[in-house]
C-alpha cells in the first residue's frame, strides 16, 4: 500500500515535471528555475503529496522495495538536472564541465532541492516560498 501511494504521488510530480520542462524547453535557465520551484509548489498545494513525500524519505531507510524505487527516482532527477545544466552551459557559452564535475554539480543541486524541501516540509510555519527562494539562490549562485 505504501508503494502504491508513493508511486501515484511521485507519478503526479513526474507528469507535472515533464509538462513544466516542456513549457521552457527553449530556455534552459527558466527550465531549471521551474524544475526547482515545482516540488515546493506541489508540496504546498497538495497536503497528501507532502505527507507521502516526507514518509517516502523515511521508508527508503527501512524498506528495500521503496529504496529501489527511490534509486530510480533519484537517477531520473539527477539525469534531468545534468541535462539542464549542460544546456545552460552550452547556451550561455559558459565553461563546459568535465563529466565528473557535472555529475557533482547535479548531485549538489538535487541535494539542495531535496534538503530545502524537507526543511520547508518539517518547519513549523511550512513557508515553502522562503525555502524555495533559498534553494534558487543557492543553486543559481553556482551557475554564475
Amino acid at each position: 500500500l505504501h508503494m502504491a501511494m508513493i508511486q501515484y504521488k511521485m507519478g503526479q510530480l513526474f507528469t507535472l515535471t515533464i509538462e513544466t520542462l516542456e513549457k521552457f524547453k527553449n530556455n534552459p535557465r527558466k527550465s531549471l528555475e521551474a524544475y526547482i520551484k515545482l516540488p515546493f509548489q506541489f508540496a504546498q498545494s497538495d497536503e497528501e503529496f507532502l505527507a507521502i513525500w516526507t514518509a517516502f524519505y523515511h521508508l527508503i531507510t527501512v524498506n528495500s522495495s521503496i529504496a529501489h524505487f527511490n534509486s530510480t527516482v533519484q537517477k531520473n532527477g539527477h539525469d534531468r538536472i545534468m541535462n539542464i545544466i549542460r544546456s545552460i552551459l552550452v547556451e550561455e557559452k559558459l565553461k563546459l564541465l568535465d563529466s565528473e564535475s557535472l555529475e557533482d554539480l547535479a548531485h549538489q543541486f538535487h541535494g539542495t532541492i531535496i534538503g530545502y524541501l524537507m526543511m520547508a516540509s518539517t518547519h513549523s510555519q511550512k513557508n515553502f516560498t522562503k525555502w524555495q527562494k533559498l534553494a534558487l539562490q543557492n543553486i543559481f549562485k553556482n551557475l554564475a
